[in-house]
C-alpha cells in the first residue's frame, strides 16, 4: 500500500505541542453541534492557529519550534528546506540511474517558485504568466508548474464554470491559483518580520493571502482537489469544494467581512448552490444556509 505523506495538520500540530486534548474534544464537539465555542477556548485557538501558520507542519520545523520556542530558529529552519527544495530542482534520474538537471527547467522552476507569494498578494490571486521571470506572456512555464505540483510543493486551484458535480468536469485548465502544500513554507518566502506582524494580529499585511493560504493548506491536507468560481462580472468565491457530499462555497475573511458574491449566487436558483462555509475570526454560528465557523477549524473541512 502507497501512503501519500503530507505535512503535519493544525490538530497534529496541537498534538505535537502537548496541547490538552480534551480541549481539542470541546473545540471539536462544538463543531459537530454548531454551538459557540466558550470564549476562553476560542481566544486560545486562534493564538494557537495563528503560531500554526508561521511554523507550518513541517515536521523538522514543528520540532524546531517545540524544543526552542524560537521563531528565529524557525525561520531559519524554513528558509534552510526551502533551499535545499531549490537545489532539487530541475533534476531527475537518468535510464541509468544518474542524477540529471535540466539547467533551463531549473531556471523556470525558480522563477515560478520565487513568483508564488506575489501571485497570492494580488486581489485576485489569478496565477499570471507574465508575473515570473523575464515577463513572459504565455504558458512556456506551464512545465515548471507541473514540476512543483509533482514535486509536492503547490497545488493547483482551478476556476470552475459551474457548481456542478463532477467539479472536476468543469474546471477550466488555463485559469487557475496555485497555493504552497504548506502554510508554514510560504510565510517563510517572505521576510523574517511577518512573522511578528501574524502574531501579533497585525491585519495590515497581506490577510487575504496568508488566511486564504492557511484554508487552501487544510483543504490540501484534507486530500480535497481545490476550485473556486469566478466571473467576469466581479462575482467570486474563494474556494467551491464538495463537504459531506454537497457542493459548498467557502468565503474567508480574515475578520468578519461581507460575503457579498455568495450571497449573491445563494440567492439566484440558476447557480444550484444552498451551503455556504465563512471562515473568520470569529465564533461559531449558523443561520439557514450558512455556517460560520473560526478558521482554526479549517481542519475539519472533510
Amino acid at each position: 500500500e502507497i501512503i501519500t505523506m503530507m505535512p503535519m495538520d493544525f490538530e497534529e500540530f496541537l498534538w505535537a505541542n502537548s496541547v490538552d486534548l480534551n480541549l481539542i474534544e470541546i473545540v471539536k464537539q462544538c463543531f459537530e453541534e454548531k454551538k459557540e465555542i466558550p470564549s476562553y477556548l476560542h481566544e486560545l485557538f486562534l493564538n494557537w492557529i495563528r503560531i500554526y501558520i508561521c511554523v507550518g507542519g513541517m515536521p523538522e520545523v514543528v520540532d524546531t519550534y517545540v524544543t526552542t520556542k524560537d521563531f528565529s530558529e524557525v525561520d531559519y529552519c524554513q528558509k534552510n528546506i526551502i533551499n535545499n527544495y531549490k537545489d532539487d530542482f530541475g533534476t531527475h534520474l537518468s535510464k541509468d540511474g544518474k542524477v540529471v538537471c535540466n539547467e533551463l527547467e531549473k531556471a523556470r522552476i525558480l522563477d515560478v517558485f520565487i513568483s508564488l507569494p506575489n501571485q497570492l498578494s494580488k486581489e485576485n490571486k489569478k496565477f499570471i504568466y507574465s508575473m515570473v521571470g523575464n515577463k513572459n506572456k504565455n504558458s512556456s512555464y506551464k512545465s515548471a508548474l507541473t514540476w512543483l505540483e509533482q514535486y509536492g510543493l503547490i497545488k493547483f486551484c482551478n476556476n470552475i464554470s459551474a457548481f456542478e458535480e463532477p467539479l472536476s468536469a468543469f474546471k477550466i485548465e488555463n485559469d487557475f491559483k496555485v497555493y504552497l502544500t504548506d502554510i508554514g513554507l510560504m510565510i517563510g518566502m517572505l521576510d523574517s518580520d511577518v512573522k511578528f506582524k501574524i502574531l501579533t494580529n497585525d491585519l495590515s499585511f497581506g490577510k487575504g493571502m496568508i488566511y486564504e493560504s492557511l484554508v487552501a493548506d487544510a483543504l490540501i491536507k484534507n486530500k480535497k482537489d481545490l476550485y473556486y468560481f469566478s466571473k467576469s462580472s466581479g462575482l467570486e468565491i474563494d474556494f467551491v469544494s464538495k463537504i459531506i457530499s454537497t457542493i459548498t462555497m467557502l468565503e474567508v475573511k480574515a475578520k468578519n467581512g461581507n460575503t457579498k458574491s455568495a450571497k449573491e449566487v445563494l440567492s439566484n436558483p440558476k447557480y444550484n448552490v444552498n451551503k455556504l462555509i465563512k471562515l473568520t475570526s470569529s465564533n461559531l454560528g449558523e443561520t439557514t444556509n450558512i455556517l460560520t465557523i473560526p478558521y482554526y477549524l479549517a481542519f475539519k473541512l472533510n
